[in-house]
């Protein structure tokens, strides 16, 4: 039997054809199975809540989660607390350039629920740093948070008696091209895109752990500084749209003074009127995010063995945990179920 040219094409096409559905569904089962395993290793290592009504839910919350039996090792490893008050809330006018305040009450409540929770302490028992926790303060360039930091959060409070601590600053100097992209990304924002700050760290006694390397920056974990980091880049942060971050941040938002938005120009002769903001436009969820190299340049140099985020975020300090294998343990303002999905994206 003669085969016609058509029915000679026909095998090997049909032959590709099976072979590539084989293949997608081979992708697809690659992916499932990929998918499985990162939801497995978030739900393992990382526990997310939404910040309680008052400080004793704050406590009870941290009490029944697997971290209340971590502890940490002076001179070996430590369970890192961070408050990043940059991150705590957002200005309502031009959130790429403006920090909102730092709110005391609620800060205290944070500190103090967390000191109690650490310790269990019983009834009429003062709380205290407890050896093996270090709390990291982020002062956002502001230089004047300092004496906050270390004079105002740990103090008894019956007696207002200052609690035994040590302080040392960890400065942080940003690379400076990170710093010219972020100026040309904010509209005339030359002012208010600091090229550092300092991270303030706080223990019962002195850090002597032993010496190492850095990670992905020069020098030894001995050192104060880390020079050079890079920013987290606008263009590449996690994004949603206008509408969908504000139902996220809800009261968190905090009006601060100045134009609505940075999608609003200055006004002249030929253009009376303001540019109208859309809606659905897509804008960074959280402007002031640390890059992923400083999250896990950091769990590196102070050996961390447990993470605890007092305040909400993109997941950067998650994902740096996860690759770590570091339990994380951190506030997700109302986006909980958000966070999770951009977790799985991350990840994966």
């Amino acid at each position: 039997m003669i085969e016609s040219e058509s029915s000679k094409s026909s095998v090997p096409e049909a032959g590709a054809d099976l072979a590539d559905k084989n293949k997608d569904d081979g992708d697809e089962g690659l992916e499932d199975k990929e998918r499985r395993d990162v939801e497995r290793m978030l739900q393992r290592n990382v526990t997310l809540f939404v910040e309680p009504a008052s400080q004793s839910e704050l406590k009870e919350a941290l009490l029944a989660s697997p971290f209340k039996d971590i502890k940490g090792e002076p001179d070996r490893s430590y369970v890192l607390i961070i408050y990043d008050y940059k991150q705590a809330s957002e200005s309502m006018t031009r959130p790429s350039t403006r920090i909102a305040p730092l709110r005391d009450t609620r800060i205290k409540a944070a500190v103090q629920a967390t000191l109690e929770a650490r310790k269990a302490t019983k009834s009429g028992e003062a709380a205290c740093i407890i050896p093996g926790d270090m709390w990291m303060f982020f002062d956002g360039s502001r230089q004047g948070h300092h004496y906050y930091f270390n004079n105002k959060l740990f103090v008894d409070e019956e007696s207002t008696a200052p609690l035994p601590k040590v302080s040392r600053p960890l400065r942080i100097e940003y690379l400076e091209s990170a710093v010219a992209e972020r100026r040309a990304y904010c509209r005339r924002a030359v002012a208010s895109s600091k090229s550092n700050e300092t991270a303030y760290i706080i223990t019962n006694d002195f850090v002597r752990l032993p010496q190492k390397k850095k990670k992905h920056f020069s020098g030894t974990n001995l050192g104060s500084s880390l020079v050079d980091v890079p920013l987290a880049s606008q263009k590449e942060t996690w994004q949603l749209p206008r509408e969908a971050k504000k139902d996220i941040y809800g009261k968190y938002q905090v009006a601060v003074g100045g134009k609505e938005s940075d999608a609003e120009e200055e006004e002249d002769e030929e253009q009376p009127k303001k540019q109208k903001i859309d809606p659905k436009e897509e804008i960074p969820v959280f402007y002031w995010q640390p890059s992923g190299l400083l999250c896990d340049e950091i769990l590196h140099m102070y050996s961390v063995c447990a993470f605890i985020d007092l305040t909400a975020g993109s997941g950067q300090w998650a994902l740096a945990a996860l690759k770590n294998s570091i339990p994380y343990f951190g506030r997700s303002e109302e986006h909980t179920s958000e966070l999770q999905s951009h977790s799985d994206l991350v990840c994966r």
